[in-house]
């Protein structure tokens, strides 16, 4: 999905030799308001799975050292996300933000607390994507950090990003089932 996509419905047209096919339900741009601290998560609803896109742009770092799961400092804007996850369940998030910027993921199990972070995505270069996943050992609701950095310029982007989100459940694996 392009940054300058518009928000809204999309479909989708998968063409072969032999055919094309429109899926009944393609997909959909959403549009995210960004929320500068765990105040502002709090007081959104939380995150469904989808498209999403956003920018750190206007925001400050409130998250920036401490992090559980990183050895050094996210010095850049970051956004702060709730979403709620069972036990069990799996939370995909993919984070994409064009060159200059740099941005990183952290999931935190109490909000605004970076030592509480149970899983961290910023592994990847300038303009690449980072993934991130967790797998929820409870239920509750957990925050997204989206942190941006642009070290030609010594701090925070202002440029736009896509976030994907994606809650699925793991398959069963009884280990009592043999082959045979």
């Amino acid at each position: 999905i392009a940054f300058t996509a518009a928000t809204g419905p999309r479909d989708v047209k998968i063409t072969t030799s032999a055919s094309t096919m429109v899926p009944a339900a393609g997909f959909t741009v959403l549009d995210l308001l960004p929320s500068d601290d765990g105040g502002s998560a709090l007081a959104m609803v939380a995150l469904d799975p989808g498209s999403y896109a956003s920018s750190t742009a206007g925001l400050s770092n409130t998250l920036s050292s401490g992090f559980s799961c990183l050895p050094w400092s996210l010095n850049g804007a970051d956004s702060t996300y709730r979403i709620h996850l069972e036990a069990g369940e799996v939370l995909s998030a993919a984070l994409l933000q064009p060159e200059p910027a740099d941005g990183a993921l952290a999931l935190l199990a109490t909000c605004g607390d970076p030592t509480s972070a149970v899983a961290c995505a910023d592994s990847t270069l300038i303009g690449e994507t980072e993934v991130l996943s967790y797998v929820a050992p409870s239920a509750g609701d957990y925050f997204l950090v989206v942190d941006s950095y642009v070290s030609s310029v010594g701090g925070a982007s202002a440029s736009p990003f896509s976030l994907d989100v994606a809650i699925h459940v793991q398959p069963l694996r009884p280990g009592w089932i043999l082959p045979g």
